[in-house]
């Protein structure tokens, strides 16, 4: 008799103690900050963080400073993911850029002069945990 009163007692305690608490976040990261080198604005005027590289080609450093990086995936233009990053592959690397992941925290990157009339342009998605950051990676024409 005792064990018919208290299982349903039981039940009914974990079921309330699981629940959420009302306006808690679960989801609820603060979102990652990052130090470049050479210190740059990073412009969030729209939905990635816009780095503008020079015709010339630069060297550059972010570095994470509030997370560990769990993932850097280079995304083409429809947001899928065409390369991922990996402890096992932490470079990538195309005719005009390369990115390597370093330390658990850091994305280096080498854009190469552009010496053609286009503009070159590349995604990237760094995450760590549940919060990532975009960045899109725009190199200037170079002159004809």
């Amino acid at each position: 008799m005792k064990t018919k009163f208290f299982l349903p007692l039981l039940l009914l305690c974990l079921g309330i103690s699981s629940c959420d608490k009302e306006g808690e976040e679960i989801d609820d990261w603060p979102p990652m900050k990052w130090k470049t080198v050479p210190e740059i604005r990073l412009s969030d005027e729209i939905l990635y963080y816009a780095v503008g590289i020079p015709a010339e080609g630069a060297e550059y450093t972010f570095t994470c400073t509030n997370y560990r990086l769990t993932k850097v995936a280079v995304l083409d233009e429809n947001n899928s993911v065409f390369k991922e990053i990996t402890y096992e592959h932490p470079y990538f690397e195309n005719d005009w850029i390369s990115i390597t992941e370093e330390n658990g925290n850091s994305i280096k990157i080498v854009a190469r002069p552009n010496p053609t009339a286009n503009s070159h342009k590349l995604f990237i998605e760094a995450s760590g945990g549940n919060v990532s950051t975009h960045f899109l990676l725009i190199q200037e024409a170079g002159e004809q």
